[in-house]
């Protein structure tokens, strides 16, 4: 999978930069853009498995095991745009300004908490179908532990992605009846593969459960960015076109109730 990104950047003073940009809003969405193209192949594989002998539960494993740590890594960056201004001195009074919460990041933040959950579950999730697959008494036996940890896992992510949706709600709509279905669906498989693997162990193994998940195994990517080529600035781009784009210049808009007696979609 290949994700094409495309940044220009203008030279600006650090007085002129927004807070936001400062602490990294740029490389987050960045971030963001590449895990999603990571999910979009972890979906294409687990429709693909039964049909293509080189997909397996493990190689599937690896790739969520990586999008979680991709979504990890981001989360301590974003704690830091989550608190954007700490620190920063107000030029006109000398002094600091207050500490001014970001609604921005605080969505990515709880987006990137229950995505990270999320794939976890499926990386654990993945682990445990193809160790249950083993049809021995160690498989079965780790197999269960693993999905016992991804049900733990998608339940974490459920109250996460509540959370997500409650952040979002002034900002995006998000649709939570396919996000909490989708981790229904995630819980109910797991289980039912969990409760079968249960019964063969009572009836056939009779090994203990492990204390402990099997270690996930090493990280894998199959996702690279295409930078895409820098293009010339139109000429009908003059200092007066920019001008014409100054919100100051603009007219004033009250925000409130508007009235009855005004249709405002044909407002003037």
């Amino acid at each position: 999978t290949r994700t094409r990104t495309r940044t220009r950047t203008r030279t600006r003073t650090a007085d002129e930069m927004p807070d936001d940009l400062k602490n990294g809003l740029v490389e987050t969405l960045v971030g963001v853009t590449m895990v999603q193209a990571q999910h979009l192949s972890v979906r294409r594989a687990q429709m693909n498995i039964k049909t293509n002998a080189a997909i397996t539960h493990t190689l599937i494993a690896r790739i969520c095991h990586d999008t979680a740590e991709r979504y990890r890594a981001m989360e301590k960056k974003v704690l830091k745009l989550s608190k954007a201004g700490t620190g920063a001195v107000d030029p006109k009074t000398g002094k600091k300004k207050p500490v001014a919460e970001n609604g921005v990041a605080k969505y990515f933040l709880a987006h990137i908490r229950y995505k990270q959950l999320y794939f976890m579950g499926m990386a654990y999730a993945m682990l445990g179908i193809g160790r249950v697959q083993q049809d021995d008494d160690e498989g079965v036996a780790y197999g269960i532990r693993n999905l016992m940890t991804a049900n733990d896992m998608f339940e974490k992510a459920g109250m996460a992605a509540k959370a997500f949706v409650d952040a979002a709600r002034t900002f995006v709509y998000i649709d939570n009846v396919t996000i909490m279905t989708a981790l229904d669906d995630c819980k109910s498989v797991t289980k039912q593969i969990m409760d079968k693997a249960n019964k063969v162990n009572q009836t056939v193994f009779f090994k203990p459960i492990p204390e402990q998940p099997d270690a996930l195994p090493d990280r894998m990517s199959n996702i690279k960015a295409e930078p895409f080529p820098d293009y010339p600035i139109d000429p009908m781009w003059t200092n007066e076109m920019y001008a014409c784009f100054n919100p100051q210049n603009g007219k004033k808009i009250q925000c409130g109730k508007v009235a009855e007696d005004i249709e405002c979609c044909n407002q003037q």
